[in-house]
């Protein structure tokens, strides 16, 4: 028997089993006759020292049968029923103060955004006003650099008045959000708690 006939005779030999094991187990056999025919034996004598098909697919379904199943039992679903009733007042808790501490943390890293809009600006005004005064004094060597200089410092003072005004309406606006978001937490959160208190 040549190495395709063998393999293909093993493969209807295990078609009771998982799709996966049989291809693991014909790849296996597979290159096993290989690595013979490599050690210079000729493909039959391969075949013949892999064994015979009936033998080695017998094997493997004995194999695969004394496997575990990895069913849970009645008994177990039960325990893990009981086991999430019971503990619902711990983890009812922890799922309520993790929502919250999202909710914290996500308008947290929203008010960077002014926070960081805010810096920017008070950069442009601390380069607006350097720029402005510093170009005075270049000036007075060299008219060319001087003109730059000022150009920038007014550039920088006209990047500080918009995010100024940038600022001011991120911050009412993500103050409207925060007063948004603690009234729902306020509502959904703080008031069942204190309705299952009661």
């Amino acid at each position: 028997m040549n190495k395709s006939g063998f393999l293909e005779r093993l493969e209807n030999l295990l078609q009771g089993i998982d799709k996966k094991e049989r291809d693991k187990a014909i790849s296996f056999y597979s290159e096993m006759i290989d690595d013979f025919i490599e050690d210079g034996l000729t493909e039959i004598e391969a075949v013949e020292k892999v064994g015979k098909p009936g033998e080695i697919a017998e094997q493997i379904i004995t194999e695969d049968l004394s496997k575990p199943e990895k069913t849970m039992t009645k008994n177990k679903k039960t325990l893990i029923s009981v086991l999430l009733i019971l503990g619902s007042p711990l983890w009812v808790v922890l799922l309520l103060a993790a929502g919250c501490m999202l909710l914290f943390a996500g308008l947290i890293v929203i008010w960077l955004i002014p926070i960081c809009v805010g810096i920017g600006g008070v950069a442009c005004l601390i380069m607006a006003t350097v720029s402005v005064l510093g170009s005075f004094a270049i000036m007075y060597q060299n008219m060319a650099l001087g003109i730059i200089q000022l150009g920038l410092g007014l550039f920088a003072t006209g990047s500080f008045v918009l995010l100024f005004i940038a600022t001011a309406k991120l911050g009412r606006f993500f103050m409207a959000v925060t007063k948004q978001a603690m009234n729902l937490t306020n509502t959904y959160v703080f008031q069942r708690i204190r309705g299952l208190a009661v």
